[in-house]
């Protein structure tokens, strides 16, 4: 039987989009947030039966207004919601936008259409107006109290904190600080129960302003110096406006167009609301107002609204600077530049934004030859580059940074928002650094959650010796800390961690003392033939782990054949199966004997060593996809 309250997770599982998670307090059913699906599957996903009856919620809470956080609300007023929708008054204003442009391409595209116009008009109306720029808000009843806090993703954006009955912190997006216009969010002093993001939990983007603004230059002297264009697939809310910022500081010359309807009535938000941008917001006090109502217009700038003026420009061979939508290819105006840009060398694709598994943005930054644009074949000859560093969401370091920021840390993480690599990657790091229990929720998983329970376990950090404050609960009115286990000493902060972890730590050590002792090179006991493969057993994750670990301390393969393997898994086994092929076919699965030699290495059996690898790798391609590309990803962290 589930408690009174209760979070089941509707979306955004081992994917990025889809954000949608049913929160139930007692009688009360929330939503936090209401996002559609994106990619190959978008369609069958958006328009799938729900888990739960939208005539039932009574509320629903935006973090943002991105369409992977918003999509779905005319679809779920289609199918009978009438509650109310709760956020940020910039929110409300871009999500209206959004909603609008949505429909609109639908109807353009002469897709089937998602949702009526009736629909759109339906949620607006249920849009409850608040007037604080970050507001607080709490029940008829008095019963549930929620505040909204700054997540510097984009304007407006908010991380969500359900303060009663139960203490929640719903991250939304979070942004990293690598932002021109954002600076680092923070969160709390304590919750219970986190639920964060990982879009790039398995990654660093490790690069300062300065280094993302040289990207930016270096694209645009190129096109200068062949006479070519630059085309950057851009998301119309935020990405727009930093890379319009990032033009204007650099003091490009070059011909700018602006061609995204909804981007241009974006730009007027933002213009409108620069002064919630609390990196620049300082500055705005040194510039007069001439010099602000510039600081998204570069020279030069031009915006597209007319359609005429968009295919005009597609057409002509202009040298010049277009930032079109959307971000991912995936629909937007831009699809309109591709049959003529891609196949043109000279030209240079500059990607500045995330690309999801199953778009066509994906597939050009995995090195497609050709891809599909609105069923024409188009050859991808252009320069593709992409913007390293430049990002809205928070890389690993700054999600781990952002969990560091509560004074005491959560009970629970649920993680999403991400791909399953990526989540499972921040999972491990958070639980390394923090011992805290995470959570990978599947789709529509539920999990009951217990309103001001006692900790099962809190870490103090900046504590010292003679000092160590605990976690006092009020326990028949007296404030009580109860605790059994040990203090870590981490050098400039000590922890506490409970028996089961020290019982943990202890069985951790065991391994890594097994893991040392001396073993020899064999690193697959069967051998197949390509006739049998069919028959063959994959090997287990760890198997393959193993393997490839054991050949790669000896010094017989590279790197880079690891990462070639992991790269050519995420495009699938068929992909994954070519590159096998072609490493055997040219004897470069072991290193060569100069490279060897150079290395100082000696192989007993060069042939034996490369034929055991070869009987790995090949029953390694009947693995699953998602259990191979986890193995590779773990396996190539190890030798990092």
């Amino acid at each position: 039987m589930s408690s009174p309250i209760n979070i089941q997770f509707c979306g955004a599982t081992g994917e990025v989009t889809g954000s949608m998670h049913l929160l139930t307090i007692d009688n009360k059913k929330i939503l936090l947030d209401a996002g559609a699906f994106q990619g190959t599957e978008a369609k069958d996903k958006n328009s799938a039966p729900l888990i739960f009856d939208p005539a039932e919620i009574d509320y629903i809470f935006l973090t943002h207004a991105h369409y992977d956080h918003t999509g779905r609300l005319p679809m779920l007023c289609q199918r009978g919601f009438k509650g109310e929708i709760i956020t940020t008054p910039v929110t409300r204003e871009i999500t209206f936008r959004i909603m609008d442009d949505s429909l609109r391409i639908q109807k353009e595209e002469g897709k089937e259409l998602l949702f009526s116009e009736d629909d759109v008009k339906k949620a607006k109306s249920l849009f409850v107006p608040l007037n604080e720029d970050y507001p607080q808000w709490q029940d008829d009843e008095k019963k549930i109290k929620i505040k909204f806090i700054p997540s510097e993703h984009i304007l407006g954006s908010s991380s969500i904190f359900i303060e009663e009955p139960v203490s929640l912190l719903y991250s939304g997006d979070v942004g990293g600080g690598s932002s021109s216009l954002h600076s680092i969010p923070k969160p709390p002093d304590t919750c219970d129960y986190l639920i964060i993001e990982s879009t790039y939990g398995n990654r660093n983007l490790e690069k300062s302003n300065s280094e993302i603004l040289s990207q930016l230059k270096a694209a645009v002297e190129s096109i200068g110096k062949n006479n070519s264009r630059l085309l950057i697939p851009i998301f119309s809310i935020d990405r727009a406006e930093e890379i319009l910022f990032m033009l204007r500081e650099l003091n490009i010359k070059e011909k700018i167009y602006l061609d995204t309807p909804m981007g241009i009535d974006i730009l007027d938000i933002y213009s409108h609301n620069k002064y919630l941008l609390s990196k620049i917001s300082d500055e705005f006090i040194k510039k007069n107002s001439k010099e602000l109502d510039k600081i998204f217009h570069p020279d030069n700038f031009e915006r597209l609204r007319a359609k005429k003026n968009s295919d005009e420009l597609a057409e002509s061979s202009e040298s010049c600077i277009i930032l079109a939508s959307s971000g991912m290819l995936e629909g937007g105006r831009i699809r309109k530049y591709l049959p003529q840009f891609l196949p043109d060398e000279k030209n240079i694709l500059l990607f500045s934004g995330f690309q999801a598994e199953g778009t066509l943005g994906r597939d050009i930054i995995n090195g497609y030859p050709e891809v599909n644009v609105d069923g024409i074949p188009v050859k991808v000859k252009a320069q593709i580059r992409k913007i390293e560093g430049l990002s809205a969401h928070a890389d690993k370091t700054a999600l781990l940074n952002y969990i560091d920021c509560f004074k005491t840390l959560p009970v629970k993480i649920f993680i999403v928002h991400g791909e399953m690599v990526a989540s499972l990657e921040l999972s491990d790091a958070i639980k390394e650094k923090f011992r805290i229990k995470t959570v990978l929720p599947k789709i529509n998983e539920k999990y009951d959650l217990a309103a001001g329970e006692i900790r099962e376990r809190t870490i103090i950090k900046g504590i010292s010796i003679g000092n160590v404050r605990l976690n006092f609960e009020n326990i028949s009115g007296k404030k009580i800390a109860l605790f059994a286990g040990g203090i870590i000493d981490n050098g400039n902060e000590y922890s506490l961690v409970s028996v089961r972890e020290i019982e943990e730590m202890l069985h951790d050590l065991k391994k890594e003392m097994v893991k040392s002792l001396p073993e020899e090179i064999i690193i697959s006991e069967t051998h197949i033939r390509p006739e049998t493969l069919s028959s063959a057993t994959p090997p287990s994750p760890e198997e393959l782990i193993l393997g490839l670990i054991k050949i790669f301390k000896a010094g017989y393969v590279s790197k880079g054949l690891i990462r070639d393997l992991m790269d050519a898994s995420e495009r699938g086994i068929s992909e994954y199966r070519k590159v096998i092929d072609k490493k055997i076919k040219n004897d470069a699965l072991i290193l060569d004997e100069n490279d060897l030699r150079r290395k100082g290495i000696q192989i007993p059996d060069r042939s034996l060593i490369s034929g055991q690898l070869e009987d790995l790798l090949k029953r390694s391609s009947l693995m699953e996809q998602l259990n191979l590309q986890l193995a590779l990803h773990r396996m190539f962290t190890e030798i990092k």
